[in-house]
């Protein structure tokens, strides 16, 4: 954490950077017109907490932006990898959708705990938050190797949200 903020502050002097927890965010209520959660909702042990914290920095009619993983997703990496004997293709089967876990994943020699919460554990803890939704959506890729094109084609990979307070 210390080399991020150590690189923040080389590419923009001017920012002002604080370190804290989803959970217990060192901010006043009513703080923010904006905050925003970037693939960072599945590496979060107290989903509920965090998101209790993101509604009461907000001001009224502030926003949260969520970028997530989708749950399909999620769940599919639960599964674990599976290729078809014919084509060598990856298949994304759906895993224990209902049911969440947390999970260890390693690439590119990094090792992290992700959960998999299926959508409607997002929905009743956002809207147990007080917060509306106002836009949701699963984008299609715009562009990548053909292979993960056609894979993202059939199962979502992300999914972006957009709460009001």
């Amino acid at each position: 954490v210390d080399a991020m903020i150590k690189q923040a502050r080389q590419n923009h002097p001017e920012g002002e950077y604080v370190l804290g927890y989803a959970v217990d965010l060192p901010f006043e209520n009513d703080s923010f017109d904006l905050v925003v959660t970037y693939l960072s909702l599945i590496d979060i042990d107290l989903l509920q907490d965090a998101v209790t914290e993101m509604a009461r920095v907000l001001r009224p009619t502030g926003r949260v932006l969520v970028a997530n993983l989708s749950s399909f997703s999620t769940s599919s990496a639960m599964f674990g990898k599976r290729y078809c004997k014919e084509t060598g293709e990856q298949l994304r089967p759906v895993g224990n959708y209902l049911t969440e876990e947390k999970g260890w994943f390693e690439w590119n020699g990094m090792r992290i705990q992700n959960w998999h919460r299926p959508l409607s554990t997002y929905l009743r803890v956002f809207l147990g938050a007080g917060l509306a939704l106002r836009f949701f959506d699963e984008p299609a890729p715009s562009g990548g190797p053909p292979e993960r094109v056609r894979s993202y084609k059939r199962m979502p990979y992300l999914m972006m949200m957009e709460w009001e307070k």
